[in-house]
């Protein structure tokens, strides 16, 4: 007779396989690996690990809403953090160039390399479209707030602001990846950035903050 498990041991086991999966996918690549490749991390048995899970795509689905999760947790956590809009914009820009000095973060990639792989699929492409969109709400709200409070004045839509803030994170997260922080300079193209993101905002210095 098959012993019961608790509710809280299905989920911590659930989150053995999500986390195993994520280490296998940034040291192996999302296409290169296999779910025998995630069973072996797990030490669990392929019977368990399909009990949860019946393929990689599936626990990669995961993983992004997870993603995505973390991304909203951050938001929220400055606008009440009662650092000015400027000022978490900037921890934002240097908490990504800590990001890029950190070698062993390769989930960044190995999201891209999910969609890219699968581009052509609609469905991979419905989801890039919303991962998209909800990464793009989440900045314009923060952006927004920094308008209403009277700190920014921008010189363009806040919306062609907010894309441009996106693409450039993204092109400077392949670019490091593919050729190195130091050959993509990255703390001078960050702190040109801020310039150039300050300008655009037309930021009113509120608390002296550069």
């Amino acid at each position: 007779m098959t012993p019961k498990i608790s509710e809280s041991e299905k989920e911590k086991r659930r989150m053995h396989i999500i986390q195993s999966a994520g280490e296998v996918f940034k040291r192996k690549g999302y296409v290169n690996s296999t779910m025998q490749d995630i069973v072996d991390e797990t030490e669990m048995s392929r019977g368990w690990v399909y009990l949860y899970f019946s393929s990689k795509d599936e626990i990669m689905k995961v993983i992004l809403a997870e993603n995505d999760k973390e991304t909203e947790a951050q938001i929220k956590n400055l606008l009440t953090s009662g650092l000015s809009v400027w000022k978490g914009l900037c921890g934002l820009i240097d908490m990504m160039e800590q990001q890029l000095s950190n070698a062993s973060d390769e989930l960044p990639i190995v999201i891209y390399e999910y969609f890219i792989s699968g581009w052509k699929e609609q469905e991979r492409r419905s989801m890039l479209e919303e991962h998209y969109k909800k990464q793009q709400a989440y900045l314009v709200h923060y952006l927004q707030k920094g308008v209403e409070d009277g700190e920014f004045n921008p010189r363009v839509d806040l919306d062609v602001i907010n894309k441009m803030i996106t693409s450039y994170f993204e092109g400077v997260l392949l670019h490091t990846k593919a050729a190195g922080i130091g050959n993509v300079r990255v703390k001078e193209q960050l702190r040109l950035f801020k310039s150039i993101l300050k300008e655009v905002l037309q930021v009113h210095d509120l608390e002296g903050e550069s």
